[in-house]
C-alpha cells in the first residue's frame, strides 16, 4: 500500500473466507486481518459463510469503524478486535440498540449497524481489554 495502493481499494474478503472454509473445514472459526479503510467488495456473499469470523481491524482512529466489518462480524456471530477494545456478541444486539466505540455510536437498524448519535436508546459499551 505504501508503494502505490494497488489501485482497487475494496477487497474480496468474503471470497477469501469462503476458500478458507473449504480448505480448512475442521476450523471452528476464521480470523480476518482487515484494513478499516478498505470496503468489503463482496459483502453480498456473507450468507454463504458458515463459521464465525474474528476480525482484527487495523487503522481505526477515534472509534471510526467501517460498519461493513461490524456487520460481517454480526452476521457470522463473530467478533471485532481493535487496539483499544474487543467487541463480542454483536449478533445479540437488538433492533435500535446502540454500540459505542470510542466517541462513535452505531445503531442496529433493520438488522445491520449504521453510524448514528447516542440519542435515546440503551447503549452496549464493551469493557476495554487490558
Amino acid at each position: 500500500m505504501m508503494k502505490g495502493g494497488g489501485g482497487d481499494c475494496p477487497e474480496n474478503n468474503i471470497e477469501a473466507l469462503l476458500a478458507a472454509e473449504k480448505k480448512f473445514p475442521e476450523a471452528a472459526c476464521q480470523v480476518l486481518i482487515a484494513d478499516n479503510w478498505a470496503n468489503v467488495k463482496d459483502l453480498s456473499l456473507v450468507e454463504q459463510l458458515s463459521k464465525p469470523v474474528r476480525i482484527v481491524l487495523c487503522g481505526v482512529y477515534d472509534g471510526n469503524v467501517n460498519v461493513e466489518y461490524l456487520n460481517l462480524a454480526r452476521k457470522t456471530k463473530g467478533s471485532v478486535h481493535l487496539m483499544e477494545q474487543d467487541l463480542y456478541d454483536l449478533s445479540l444486539l437488538h433492533e435500535g440498540e446502540l454500540l459505542r466505540i470510542g466517541r462513535k455510536y452505531y445503531r442496529v437498524k433493520k438488522g445491520s449497524f449504521v453510524e448514528t448519535d447516542a440519542s435515546g436508546a440503551t447503549i452496549y459499551l464493551p469493557a476495554p481489554t487490558i
